[in-house]
């Protein structure tokens, strides 16, 4: 052999034993990548916030498929993509804003009919607005957003997340509840048009015990057809205890599966509170309201009443949910109780508990981690999951960094 050929021929072989062993490497890491994939994410917090509102150590959430999988020990479930989420870390069911103008400020009012059950809120929502990864970034996974409350029948509320992917909204219910209002905004809508009834409380009470008499028989709209065979949810909304009074008088047993708003003063309502089967939704409520109206969801809370929180945004700030919360807690509501007011209960009034709301097996994996008790409101954001998937982390100091590790990737 040539003295010339040798040094090539070992350049070649050199060359292909290293390309062998790059792609011997890169087929390991593709291995070990898929297998990542492949593997259920498992968070671990500090605390878990169970489906009781109560929160507990030592849990493990497995995360499958974009749904939860299994909640149990930490020491029994190490195996899979394992993500610490930090010291003091609480993992939590994402917030839900009902009664929210996310996206839809200005756009839901419809005051010329008061028996207009066909409009859909969907249509009022802009998913590109700036709202909602504002809402997204404190929390809110999910809003649901009404019509006006100024007609006796005002169409049906969306349900939809606040991650919107493509600019298209992420819809988990967008027929219904269907809006039912008795409140003082109904007639005085009314009189201010002049050309329209009812413009008093009794004639808005009989103008819906006629629409149900027409139900009845099959003779009203569709959806108000549905309402009175027991096949569409509905929300009534309140301003006062006579307002509840004449709702449910007029409504009679379906009043047992509608959800209630009740814009007023709740303490009045507690009484009575036994008797609803259906959530009553409360607040929002600031640092201005007053006591007495603070007071209201601990009294419903004590009469047996399950309580569901409006937050108000983006006329309150993406904080509000809590802050309401915070407030109820402050004038004794029980934590517990404050909790799912604004995750499990929140989801059953929007009709998408089956859904979302709760920490529990078969739930979609829609999570937020707050660096505390989400009452807390010195407790902030850390991340937000969507389907399972981190869609939101917020900016951690590098010396906070070294202390625990937020780790993955979306």
């Amino acid at each position: 052999m040539s003295l010339r050929v040798f040094p090539a021929i070992c350049h070649i072989v050199a060359f292909l034993c290293i390309a062998l062993i790059t792609m011997s490497a890169m087929a390991a890491n593709e291995t070990t990548t898929s297998d990542s994939v492949k593997r259920p994410l498992v968070l671990i917090a500090d605390r878990v916030l169970l489906p009781n509102g109560e929160l507990a150590e030592n849990l493990a959430v497995v995360v499958e498929g974009g749904k939860i999988k299994r909640i149990g020990p930490v020491a029994e479930l190490k195996d899979g993509n394992v993500r610490r989420l930090g010291k003091g870390s609480v993992l939590c069911p994402g917030l839900i804003d009902l009664f929210s103008l996310i996206g839809a400020k200005g756009q839901n009012s419809e005051t010329l009919k008061a028996v207009d059950p066909a409009p859909n809120a969907v249509d009022a929502v802009d998913p590109s607005h700036k709202d909602l990864p504002a809402a997204l970034r404190s929390g809110i996974t999910a809003a649901m957003v009404a019509p006006a409350e100024n007609n006796i029948v005002a169409g049906v509320c969306v349900c939809f997340r606040t991650f919107a992917e493509n600019g298209r909204l992420d819809i988990l219910r967008d027929d219904g509840p269907l809006l039912l209002a008795l409140g003082s905004g109904v007639w005085q809508s009314g009189v201010s048009q002049g050309s329209r009834a009812p413009t008093s409380r009794a004639g808005a009470i009989e103008q819906l015990r006629a629409l149900l008499a027409d139900a009845r028989d099959g003779k009203s709209h569709p959806r108000i057809n549905a309402m009175a065979a027991g096949q569409l949810d509905a929300i009534v909304v309140c301003g006062s205890g006579q307002d509840v009074d004449a709702a449910r008088g007029t409504l009679g047993k379906l009043a047992d599966r509608f959800a209630f708003v009740y814009t007023a003063d709740a303490i009045d309502l507690a009484s009575d509170a036994k008797s609803l089967r259906r959530p009553i939704v409360v607040g929002p409520y600031s640092f201005t309201t007053s006591r007495r109206e603070l007071l209201g969801a601990a009294a419903l809370t004590e009469a047996g009443a399950e309580v569901a929180f409006r937050g108000g945004y983006p006329d309150s700030p993406p904080e509000g949910l809590r802050i309401t919360a915070a407030l109820a807690v402050r004038h004794g509501m029980p934590a517990a109780a404050a909790r799912r007011a604004m995750t499990a209960v929140s989801a059953k009034v929007a009709g998408v508990d089956a859904q979302i709301g709760q920490i529990a097996p078969g739930k979609q994996a829609d999570l937020v981690v707050f660096s505390g008790d989400p009452l807390r409101l010195d407790s902030t954001v850390l991340e937000v999951y969507i389907r399972g998937a981190r869609v939101h982390a917020a900016r951690v100091p590098a010396t906070q960094d070294r202390k625990f590790s937020i780790g993955g990737t979306r």
